[in-house]
């Protein structure tokens, strides 16, 4: 298996883990965990469960953590804006993006959050990637961690490692002012 960009790995690690996928996962798991070492640790939990569980009971917490009563939705423009018609505005912009990188959205909209995290892997040289995660992926894993607080579900350990390797790869003095209004157009 070719090694993947963390951001793939990330994707891979936050989308439904279906029949056979447990060695992908735990070599995503890993792949993160070697190229930023500093979001191993918030990792450790998911991979042991990984490692631990059934895939049957792993598709159940996914499931359980996403989509059926969720402890919170992976779609950030939804996070973010409800049903708001600014995410409508959204994912007619991640449209576009995802079409001019020639990323695939499979089943999934524009702003689910590992479609966006392979976008980001595909440009995450240009300003668009920055703009991508500080305006919007990193105010939605804000609204996304508290949800997980007290639980003790894994997932949670995931996002935390996400929103490090974000703020490690886009630091805060490279980035600017926060635009909202107008981001994406």
């Amino acid at each position: 298996m070719a090694r993947r960009h963390p951001y793939e790995s990330f994707a891979r690690i936050l989308s439904y883990p279906w029949t056979g996928d447990r060695a992908e996962i735990e070599a995503a798991l890993a792949e993160v965990a070697a190229a930023y070492p500093e979001a191993g640790e918030a990792l450790a939990p998911l991979r042991d469960f990984v490692r631990e569980s059934s895939e049957q009971r792993l598709q159940e917490l996914y499931t359980h953590t996403f989509e059926i009563h969720p402890v919170c939705y992976l779609d950030v423009g939804y996070v973010l804006f409800g049903e708001d018609y600014k995410r409508g505005e959204l994912l007619v912009h991640l449209n576009r993006e995802h079409e001019k990188a020639e990323n695939r959205c499979g089943t999934e909209l524009a702003d689910h959050l590992p479609n966006l995290l392979r976008l980001l892997a595909k440009i995450q040289a240009s300003e668009l990637a920055g703009e991508l995660s500080r305006v919007f992926v990193e105010p939605a894993l804000e609204k996304m961690l508290p949800g997980f607080k007290e639980k003790g579900n894994v997932y949670g350990g995931a996002l935390q490692a996400l929103q490090r390797v974000l703020r490690k790869d886009f630091p805060a003095e490279a980035r600017g002012p926060e635009r909202r209004e107008g981001a994406l157009s």
